[in-house]
């Protein structure tokens, strides 16, 4: 990491890499430590069951509310790259994972995040953080959706063998606490294809 300050304002850079990250282990691994943790044990009375101390429930989630969305500091400057050249995961290798984030004038840019994917696939995302707003365009494709899905453990509708295959999707999205936004949608499916827009109200910006 380089850090330099002049005139009041701080700017750091970080860049993380590996050749290769086994997410099957590290899942793993982490579901057998939350299974050790969450563990019951039999008190010398029978049938008395009594949990650990990290088992006590967790209460609801409260609604996320505009106050929640911070205001990024305009004087601190931050570019971060993260690359992984091969992550395992559900036994097979996602390739050539990359973020590339920069923080400037209190903007946050997600100037890269790339990934391909098993079965042709491929996610792109690019986006912006300003006054509470997300906005940015998401691309992915696929030559084989049907093996996508079963990659990600997910059902596969019951249709003929030569259908959910090809996949190529394009949107721009604007999100902030009032509304998500999807404008334009473009998809294609197979040999079908569909252009459209979709406008999404929070609960709180609906009761008003």
């Amino acid at each position: 990491p380089l850090w330099s300050r002049g005139l009041g304002d701080v700017y750091k850079r970080q860049v993380l890499a590996s050749p290769k990250v086994n997410l099957d282990e590290i899942l793993a691994d982490a579901q057998q430590a939350n299974n050790s943790v969450t563990s019951t044990k039999v008190d010398a009375a029978p049938g008395v069951v009594t949990q650990t101390p990290n088992s006590t429930p967790i209460p609801p989630e409260e609604p996320v509310t505009a106050a929640a969305w911070p205001d990024l500091p305009q004087k601190l400057s931050v570019n971060a790259q993260f690359q992984v050249s091969d992550i395992i995961y559900n036994n097979q290798i996602i390739r050539d994972f990359s973020i590339v984030t920069n923080l400037n004038n209190g903007i946050l840019s997600l100037e890269k995040f790339n990934a391909f994917l098993p079965s042709g696939g491929q996610l792109s995302v690019l986006g912006n953080y300003s006054n509470k707003t997300i906005t940015g365009q998401a691309t992915a494709r696929t030559e084989d959706l049907r093996g996508l899905l079963k990659w990600l453990k997910m059902d596969v509708p019951s249709v003929p063998n030569d259908r959910l295959r090809r996949l190529e999707s394009k949107t721009r999205f604007s999100i902030s606490p009032e509304q998500v936004v999807l404008n334009p949608i473009s998809l294609t499916l197979d040999v079908s294809h569909l252009d459209g827009a979709c406008l999404l109200y929070t609960s709180d910006a609906a009761d008003e």
